[in-house]
């Protein structure tokens, strides 16, 4: 529920982050296109206005030399100052002085003067199929008025254009993808909050509903009303779940008592028949053969209720455990070993099996009584699927600075199938002995997560039986050289 929650909250981040690029990327855009317009407007007016100055000094320097003499207007511009105006190799410069009645006083004598009404005129015009830049500009003499009229082209001002727009389009260019990045940076750091929800959803254990809290105070307020609805779900949930181990529990602890209360009952009963099957012949020694094997069946089923009541009480256990961690502190699997062996020894020997133990020093953190409730189940699958006649050894030790603790039996044996599944709660594999719940290797798998230990089922010696590995992580573990 947890890991499914945890990715809602990814893509609802990720949404958001899409979303929020969707609207602020393309109006950026669009604000940096307009900016480039009006840069390029700019470009154009200051480029024409550095330009049309010079142009006008020049027609202010040829209009400077008009003169008037013995009553005739002439255009006295030395040869030097020519040279001077004309000696721009890229872009060519053509000059008239028009006269008070149109006659051509120097320069080209096909240029002409628009009828504009500024004083100087300056304008965009065509000659020789060129495009131009004109300044007309008026001087008055004693003997009237005359015109300078001063054209040239306009490669200058184009290659000046490009070079302008192309620096400013670059700078364009770097300011959109910084302030693209800005963006970016800033949707990232508006949506920490939920990225930082995802996360701790996700590094949740399944039994882990405890409220979800976000105590940073550049929290967005948008993000509440989540956490608000994520924390009353979590709230259900751990309500079903109390209330189903309560149940459990409950049930559990009601069937202990009457259990053992029939159980004790059967045995006195299955006692008292066996004498008289002793005592009796004939007919009643039939009756008491049939009675003694009923007998014997409802001990084997009070037995097996007895068993599973008990399982049912460790999964409880475990499942609380997962919920509420319990102080951890040094266990020595040897004295663990041979705390479950002694136990485990007289039904063992019933079963006229061998268990015996192997046993290096080492040490794990965790919680006894539930390594001792894991090892117990390990063991006691392991007189249950092994015949008469046959070995159970115990094993504990480190390898490679990680503790184990192992459990090998000459019994029948997991199919390789088989071996993923036998961990699920109240499964029983195909052909398997009664008496079993298909609880004890749930319970295993179950503590030994809460002790973030891997379990490994394998083939026993010589390729029979079964060989049960539970290999705790090497920083739980702890080396025989640790202190006792």
């Amino acid at each position: 529920m947890q890991r499914e929650q945890a990715t809602a909250l990814r893509l609802i981040a990720a949404s958001i982050r899409a979303n929020l690029l969707l609207w602020l990327l393309p109006p950026l855009m669009m604000v940096v296109v307009f900016a480039s317009l009006m840069d390029y407007r700019a470009v154009d007016r200051t480029v024409d206005a550095a330009f049309d100055r010079v142009l006008q000094n020049v027609a202010v320097a040829i209009a400077s030399g008009v003169r008037a003499r013995d009553g005739r207007l002439a255009v006295d511009l030395p040869a030097e100052r020519l040279s001077v105006l004309l000696a721009d190799q890229s872009d060519k410069l053509r000059f008239r002085v028009i006269g008070p009645s149109g006659e051509t006083l120097a320069g080209v004598d096909d240029l002409y003067a628009a009828d504009v009404d500024e004083d100087p005129a300056i304008y965009d015009d065509r000659y020789l199929g060129a495009s131009v830049r004109t300044v007309v500009l008026p001087v008055a003499t004693e003997l009237g008025r005359c015109l300078v009229v001063v054209n040239e082209t306009q490669n200058k001002r184009d290659r000046s254009r490009r070079e302008f727009t192309t620096a400013l389009l670059v700078e364009d260019v770097i300011i959109l993808v910084l302030a693209a990045g800005v963006c970016l940076f800033a949707v990232s750091i508006a949506l920490k909050p939920v990225e930082r929800l995802a996360a701790e959803v996700a590094l949740r254990s399944a039994g882990d509903l405890r409220p979800l809290s976000l105590s940073d105070t550049r929290t967005p307020r948008e993000i509440l009303p989540l956490t608000d609805a994520l924390n009353r779900l979590f709230d259900r949930l751990a309500q079903n779940r109390d209330a189903q181990r309560r149940f459990v529990e409950n049930a559990a602890h009601q069937l202990r008592t009457p259990l053992t209360g029939v159980k004790g009952h059967l045995e006195i009963a299955l006692g008292q028949a066996r004498r008289l099957q002793v005592q009796q012949g004939g007919e009643l020694a039939a009756a008491s053969n049939a009675l003694v094997d009923r007998l014997d069946s409802a001990e084997r089923a009070a037995d097996r209720l007895v068993r599973l009541t008990n399982q049912l009480l460790a999964l409880s256990r475990a499942d609380q455990a997962a919920r509420e961690p319990a102080d951890r502190d040094r266990v020595r699997l040897p004295e663990l070993v041979d705390d479950v062996i002694s136990d485990c020894v007289d039904t063992s020997l019933s079963q006229q099996q061998d268990l015996g133990a192997e046993t290096d020093d080492a040490q794990v953190l965790g919680v006894r009584w539930q390594l001792r409730e894991m090892l117990a189940n390990l063991v006691d699958n392991a007189i249950r699927y092994t015949p008469r006649g046959g070995r159970i050894t115990v094993r504990c030790g480190c390898r490679d600075g990680a503790a184990f603790v192992e459990v090998e039996d000459s019994g029948t044996g997991i199919p390789a199938s088989e071996r993923g599944r036998v961990f699920e709660r109240f499964y029983r594999m195909p052909g398997a002995p009664s008496g079993g719940s298909g609880l004890g290797l749930a319970i295993v798998r179950e503590i030994a997560d809460l002790h973030a230990a891997q379990v490994l089922i394998a083939d026993g010696e010589q390729g029979r039986g079964t060989l049960v590995r539970v290999t705790f992580p090497v920083a739980a573990s702890i080396g025989p050289e640790a202190p006792r």
